[in-house]
């Protein structure tokens, strides 16, 4: 299997909700820069954030090289690192979206497209992938070209043990299966076996919590601690600073590979009220910020707000419990699995068979039943009521059919 332009993924959802969305205010500036995050004692619960408003120049002036600096609120940022074994999931998507760098990107049109790698093909055996990289990517500061043995590290170190990513069991699959792993073959070239066909290794060298890349001459000479202190990435963006609950500080790399930011400076604020994040949008104190749906008809009353909506960056999903069927029929069921074994007991399940065999007349209706009620969701209505028309539905077997279409 080659790289082609036209190879899409989908994603195992009912519906997707729209996250990012940029508007243009008058009352903002690009180079805006709050001193502090002012606070509100008004501020309240905020539901999940799924829109971020940011405020652009509508007719850039010529420029040479990046100017100015963008600021964007978050609800929380914890404490910066990009080190493999240290960082949890959760920090590596901001680490990896700024001075980081994925192997693979996908466009606005859902294809998977080149990045640090430019060519990768799956022998016949559908277990080994060979990647090619880019030449010439460079480590921020003084740290060297991006190399295989830094990719082959990375993943090696992602898939260790002791790692606390919550998606560590997945790198172990891909990365570090028995017998298999990275091995490189020159200085741009790897290969991956993962021993048993994996239908998602080419979906998460798009994902920046899986495969952020880190320089293996960095964490060897200065250890993992002070190492991913420094965030030494290939990213666009070179990390400067944090100050904890704070903010992060970052400086445009201006020769990057890929692209040079038009910004000089990013700062990214950790603003955990949703008042105050609106409220330093409204005064220019913000150019863009992680918004919840409530906060939106306030936003619309401003003057010159645009959106800007990119799909599948959050999701929401109806789900079926009880599920159980590990250990069905075994002495301490009940005890294990008190609600699956009352509502099979009392037959008040029907999407759950009493029987785990898959070939058996129970399960049959219990996926009957299930199948009946994925038709009768109107998942159009589900968006425009409890989405306020922010998303849009996707189809179940389209993903699925997808991922056998990649393999």
């Amino acid at each position: 299997m080659r790289y082609s332009p036209n190879r899409k993924m989908g994603a195992l959802l009912f519906f997707a909700a729209l996250t990012l969305v940029i508007a243009i205010a008058c009352g903002s500036s690009a180079t805006a820069t709050p001193s502090a995050a002012p606070t509100s004692a008004a501020a309240t619960a905020v539901p999940q954030a799924t829109v971020a408003p940011t405020a652009v120049p509508t007719e850039p002036a010529a420029m040479v090289g990046p100017t100015g600096t963008l600021n964007i609120g978050f609800k929380e940022l914890f404490t910066f690192g990009n080190g493999p074994r240290l960082v949890e999931a959760n920090i590596v998507v901001f680490v990896g979206n700024t001075s980081g760098e994925t192997l693979l990107k996908m466009n606005i049109d859902r294809e998977i497209i080149p990045q640090m790698v430019t060519d990768w093909t799956l022998d016949e055996s559908g277990t080994v992938w060979t990647l090619k990289l880019q030449e010439g990517v460079q480590f921020h500061g003084d740290w060297g070209e991006v190399t295989a043995e830094d990719v082959a590290y990375t993943m090696t170190e992602y898939a260790a043990p002791d790692g606390v990513n919550a998606l560590q069991g997945v790198m172990q699959r891909l990365y570090a299966a028995p017998g298999g792993g990275p091995r490189v073959i020159d200085d741009h070239t790897l290969e991956v076996d993962t021993v048993e066909p994996q239908f998602d290794f080419q979906y998460f060298m798009i994902v920046p919590e899986v495969v952020s890349t880190v320089s293996k001459k960095v964490f060897e000479e200065l250890g993992d601690v002070e190492a991913s202190r420094l965030g030494i990435g290939p990213g666009p963006w070179e990390f400067v600073e944090q100050s904890t609950r704070e903010l992060w500080r970052f400086k445009a790399v201006e020769d990057h590979y890929r692209k040079s930011p038009e910004f000089a400076e990013l700062v990214l604020w950790d603003i955990p009220e949703e008042a105050t994040r609106v409220a330093n949008f409204e005064t220019g104190n913000l150019d863009s910020f992680l918004m919840g749906f409530d906060s939106k008809p306030r936003l619309d009353t401003l003057p010159d707000i645009r959106y800007m909506a990119v799909p599948n960056g959050s999701t929401a999903h109806i789900g079926l419990h009880p599920n159980h069927y590990v250990g069905m029929g075994e002495a301490d069921y009940e005890e294990r699995r008190p609600g699956a074994f009352k509502c099979l007991r009392d037959n008040k399940c029907p999407w759950v068979s009493s029987d785990p065999d898959v070939n058996s007349a129970e399960w049959e209706r219990a996926r009957k039943v299930r199948e009946a009620l994925l038709i009768s969701i109107d998942r159009q209505e589900v968006v425009d009521t409890l989405l306020g028309g922010e998303g849009a539905p996707q189809s179940l077997w389209a993903w699925e059919n997808r991922q056998k279409e990649l393999l």
